[in-house]
């Protein structure tokens, strides 16, 4: 089972991670060791008063602090990945538990107005986005979001369905690029912007040849200059104007420094992460044919001309100009080495090389992020059915085997079956709470599911492509002065458009007109029925009304009766929220009242 996996791979990964802190704990010690041998070894050889000892001393004793200080930054690293590979499979246990995603809830694209992300809680708490998402990235989020939003042809489903069956049989590799992608999702500026930073400084900086040339030679100058000072002449007044001339220069270039370096962020570790995650789906081998274009994309004619390899070298300039942000160590810098200059004129070069290779790659690991959130979800969902996406005219063409809402507990929902083969139009009655606004939910949050590219929680689920419509929420809104019945209105002409605009429409209306009287609120409802038939609209409608199911004599080639029912057993009402052909005969009104002390008189 997929849980005990996860549980496996977060008690593997606390016990990497407690080696991990033990080691650079180590290494924290012989670093601490080393720097008092530093300072030891000074006062002895002093006390020699051999040069040479001790230069070569130093030399050593700083050689191996570098080394220890690399080493401890390379096991930080690994506790860094370690760290979020425990929170992706903690976050898959959380979720099938009931808790919230740490990818969230999408709340921020959703829109009342849309013509069926409300209703079917698209976004939102415990939302289809929420339990899907799998995305760290701006782009990521908002293109999984554009696919629940909006369906995709059926050859777009097609390709994602190949990527997600493809993707799905290598867990491994799908949390190797959550575990590197995740730093995204705890930045306050995204990738995208944050790469946008580095490519969108207005002017770039172009030193001239003999400039360019002198900082390269720069450190080999000092340790001539420093070496003929210690041991032929001293010159300490030429060091000293050297360094006031290198400050000079920086800052009469600062305006141009400032628009190149002055937009870079602390997002060296994210750009790791990046670039890891990139080499990652290069080195693949899937064969999809989308998984293929992508991997393409991404891949250049060497390693360096690849993505990972652009962002790499991206990552040394900018750790390089993260050193500066301390204001002693940026003057020490640039008094010494031109430092500012010399990285701005970096970023500067990588920007004329790479920046349309950036934005295309953006895109790239947007769309690698939504289908791996489907992969995960296919992983998650081992039984549920691949939807077989057809292209006959939409009539007789639904047909749905065991379908259940991939959003309620899995101990606790209920299967129903269904097809279109008999009618335009699927009629429900029943009573309260039997299950028919659930129902209509169901069909509608798994076909958003089948036109993303992902699993249905069904045995089977054959359909065309649908621009569904729904009327379920309906809600007042004061500050636009609008009552209920009048957001129904809006809603009821919304819905009559779309039909008429789009031979695919396919609405999902839960009991129209709550906001009038029982008369018109039956009269028009019927009226809304026969024109939705002569329009030859398609779709469902639950109503209490049961005078509604009358309409199947009239057209009995149009619409067709369902119904949800219960069951009275020793005075109580059993729910088996199964949905039956024909209208429904059993209410459940009365006997809900009754519970509250209220006896209804029967005329």
């Amino acid at each position: 089972m997929i849980k005990q996996q996860y549980e496996e791979n977060i008690r593997r990964t606390e016990g990497n991670i407690q080696n991990l802190q033990n080691k650079i704990n180590r290494f924290g010690g012989l670093r601490l060791a080393v720097f008092v041998g530093f300072i030891v070894f000074i006062f002895k050889a002093t006390e020699t008063q051999s040069v040479l000892l001790l230069l070569l001393g130093l030399l050593a004793l700083g050689v191996l602090f570098l080394y220890l200080v690399k080493k401890q930054s390379d096991i930080q690293q690994e506790l860094s990945y370690q760290k979020a590979l425990l929170r992706v499979n903690q976050n898959e246990t959380f979720l099938a538990a009931g808790y919230g995603n740490i990818y969230g809830t999408g709340e921020e694209f959703s829109d009342d107005s849309h013509p069926y992300s409300a209703d079917l809680d698209v976004f939102g708490k415990h939302s289809i986005y929420e339990a899907l998402s799998r995305t760290s990235t701006a782009n990521g989020k908002a293109l999984l979001a554009s696919w629940l939003s909006s369906p995709a042809d059926t050859r777009e489903v097609l390709d994602r369905q190949q990527v997600v069956e493809e993707w799905s049989q290598s867990v491994g590799f799908l949390q190797d690029l959550q575990a590197h992608l995740i730093f995204a999702e705890d930045l306050k500026v995204s990738p995208k912007q944050l790469l946008e930073n580095y490519l969108s400084f207005d002017q770039a900086i172009t030193l001239k040849s003999f400039l360019r040339f002198y900082i390269r030679l720069v450190p080999y100058l000092w340790i001539v200059l420093l070496g003929v000072s210690y041991f032929l002449y001293p010159i300490w007044s030429i060091l000293g104007l050297l360094a006031a001339a290198h400050w000079t220069v920086c800052v009469l270039n600062g305006g141009k420094i400032f628009k190149t370096i002055g937009r870079v962020d602390k997002g060296s570790d994210l750009l790791k992460g990046f670039s890891k995650a990139a080499a990652l789906l290069e080195g693949s081998s899937f064969q999809s044919k989308r998984s293929a274009q992508l991997i393409k994309k991404l891949q250049g004619e060497s390693e360096r001309d690849s993505f990972s390899g652009v962002l790499k070298e991206l990552t040394g300039i900018v750790s390089k100009i993260e050193v500066r942000n301390n204001p002693l160590v940026g003057i020490g810098l640039n008094m010494l080495f031109l430092w500012d200059l010399k990285q701005s004129e970096q970023l500067s070069i990588w920007k004329r090389k790479h920046g349309e290779k950036v934005q295309d790659a953006l895109e790239v690991i947007a769309e690698v992020e939504a289908l791996l959130s489907l992969s995960l979800w296919r992983v998650n969902h081992p039984t549920w059915a691949r939807p077989l996406i057809i292209e006959e005219p939409l009539r007789k063409s639904i047909r749905v085997r065991n379908m259940g809402h991939p959003l309620i507990d899995p101990s606790k929902v209920v299967v129903n079956s269904y097809d279109n083969h008999l009618h335009h139009i699927a009629l429900i009655t029943g009573s309260n709470m039997a299950g028919k606004s659930t129902f209509l939910r169901t069909f509608g949050t798994n076909a958003v599911l089948a036109f993303s590219g992902a699993v249905v929680c069904a045995e089977s689920f054959h359909l065309p492509i649908l621009a569904l419509v729904s009327y379920m929420r309906i809600k007042d809104n004061l500050q636009e002065n609008t009552s209920t019945f009048k957001a129904e209105l809006d809603r009821m002409r919304f819905i009559l458009a779309e039909v008429q605009k789009k031979d695919n429409a396919f609405f999902l209306i839960d009991e129209m007109f709550r906001g009038t009287n029982s008369v018109d609120k039956f009269l028009g409802s019927k009226a809304v029925i026969k024109k939705l038939l002569a329009l030859h609209a398609q779709g469902m409608i639950a109503t209490h009304d049961l005078q509604l199911s009358e309409l199947e004599k009239d057209y009995p080639q149009l619409l067709e009766n369902f119904h949800f029912d219960i069951q009275i057993v020793d005075g109580e009402m059993q729910f088996d929220y199964k949905v039956k052909h024909g209208k429904c005969t059993v209410f459940n009104a009365s006997s809900l009242l009754k519970k509250l002390g209220i006896e209804i008189e029967n005329n």
